[in-house]
This record gives structure tokens, sequence and C-alpha cells, in this order.
């Protein structure tokens, strides 16, 4: 079958998403999710409390070990591939288009800046989600500096909790526009079966 490749390719990634779909990271995603911060000022010394108002680290974890086919290039569903593979159909130039758009606007949620600013350097999504991934979930080199950034803020009552939540809702952010290329795919699909 002509495009068999391209086909198995755009329908692992449907699937892929479909299970994520499935995880209560995604689906009991709390309506509520956020974070409170308490300060005490006594007179003797104020302390600070916060509490994430997210999933639990169970769903997250299960999530982030789906999520990752989609942001790292072993896979052909990565991002990336999937760039490659869009521009390399022969169809009409708008399903590449579209496919571009739904990256950019992943890339645009990653590149917005926190509300967090250390040393003078705002820190960006795509900087608190690499240091959750790479330095937490997924990876734990203690040479890398997405590890180092971690364990810079773990400890932090104030920071970890904002960086925390920052990440729960840019997963929910790109979810929403991978769901968008799922759509696509299936459009795509249909037209390759078709030829």
């Amino acid at each position: 079958m002509k495009f068999e490749k391209e086909i198995e390719s755009l329908k692992n990634f449907n699937q892929t998403l479909e299970q994520l779909q499935s995880f209560n990271f995604w689906k009991r995603f709390p309506a509520n999710s956020g974070i409170n911060i308490t300060f005490e000022n006594k007179a003797e010394g104020g302390t600070i409390g916060s509490k994430i108002i997210g999933p639990d680290d169970e769903a997250i974890s299960a999530y982030i070990l789906k999520y990752r086919l989609f942001i790292q290039d072993k896979d052909d569903i990565s991002l990336r591939n999937m760039d490659k593979l869009y521009s390399e159909l022969q169809l009409e130039k708008k399903y590449y288009d579209q496919y571009k758009n739904y990256r950019q606007r992943i890339n645009d949620i990653l590149d917005r800046p926190s509300n967090v600013e250390i040393n003078k350097h705002r820190v960006t999504i795509r900087e608190i989600h690499n240091m959750f991934i790479y330095g937490y979930w997924a990876h734990m080199d203690q040479s890398d500096l997405n590890r180092k950034r971690f364990l810079g803020v773990k400890n932090n009552p104030v920071l970890y909790p904002i960086f925390t939540n920052d990440f729960n809702v840019t997963l929910i952010r790109i979810m929403n526009e991978l769901v968008q290329i799922k759509f696509l795919n299936e459009n795509v699909i249909k037209l390759l079966e078709g030829k």
C-alpha cells in the first residue's frame, strides 16, 4: 500500500495520544488546580507554607512516560519527526501548514515567560517544563543543568509550588494542541488511504 509507513506513523501518534487521554492526569485534572501559599507573620519570625492543588505524582509519572514520545526524537511520533513526515507528504500544502501552526502554538506555549524572575532572568515556561522532565521525572543526571535547577528549587516553599503548577498547566495546554494534531492526522489518514 502506498503511504503505508506514513499512515502507520500517523496512527501511532493518535493511539499514543488516546492513551494519554485515558490517563488520570488528563481525565481528572482538577478544575480548581493551582497553589495556595500562606504567610504567617509572627513577631519571632514568619513562616511560609504552600499547598499544590493538582494531579498526584503517580498520575504525572504515568503521563510523562508516554508524553515523552512526542518530545524526544527517538520515535517516529515526535513533533520534529512528524514535521518531517508532513513536509514530505504529497498532499496539499495546507495540511503541512496546519501542522506547522499547531507545532508553533506548542512552541509559543513553551516560550512564554513565567511569572518568576530569578537573578534578573525571567524564567520561561520551557525552562520549567524541561527542568521537571529532564531534571526530575525522566532523568536524574546530577551534571545536567535541568537537574541542578530542580534541586535548587525543590525545597523552596514558594518557587516549587509555582513551578509545579506552571508545569502541570503547561502539559494540559500542550495536550490541547496535540489533540488538534490528532484531528488533523485523522483527516490526512483518510486522504492517504484513498490514494
